[in-house]
């Protein structure tokens, strides 16, 4: 019996049903804002486990770990991991690792963090690694430093 049939024959029951179901979705989505909007993250113990994950000898860990460095790099302070992504990126045998560790180092966005890939860019064999870094060089070095960027745009090129 098809729906059109069906409220012909009892009338009311399927606009009761469906105003039932409309309102019980009004109430789970409201429910959900509410409880979202009341659950605080705990930014400090979630960088401090992404450094853990950094620190560790798994590289399905690591790669994770940097992939949410990336996802919320402006709500961490990963400072501490810059060490070891800096050497995932130097020293990793896997391209796709070594790319990733490289922009998890730019979304760090810190002297420290460019200081490591303006350091290693000299030693990059890898010509698709080498443009992209010197790419996040320049656009680092451009919005933080417009007065020195003329210069450092020299020293790359050399």
């Amino acid at each position: 019996m098809c729906p059109r049939h069906f409220s012909k024959l009892y009338p009311g029951v399927m606009s009761k049903k469906l105003i039932s179901a409309v309102v019980l979705m009004l109430v789970l989505v409201l429910v959900a804002e509410t409880s979202a909007q009341n659950k605080k993250v705990n930014w400090e113990a979630f960088s401090t486990n992404l450094i853990v994950a950094i620190k560790s000898n798994h590289p399905g860990l690591q790669q994770s770990a940097m992939q949410r460095i990336i996802q919320y790099a402006d709500s961490l302070d990963v400072t501490k991991a810059v060490y070891d992504i800096a050497l995932i990126f130097r020293f990793d045998d896997n391209s796709r690792m070594r790319r990733l560790a490289m922009v998890t180092l730019a979304k760090i966005n810190t002297d420290h963090a460019l200081g490591y890939l303006c350091q290693y860019l000299k030693y990059e064999k890898n010509p698709a690694i080498a443009k992209q870094c010197c790419g996040i060089i320049n656009q680092y070095y451009a919005a933080k430093y417009p007065e020195k960027y003329q210069e450092l745009a020299v020293s790359l090129s050399k």
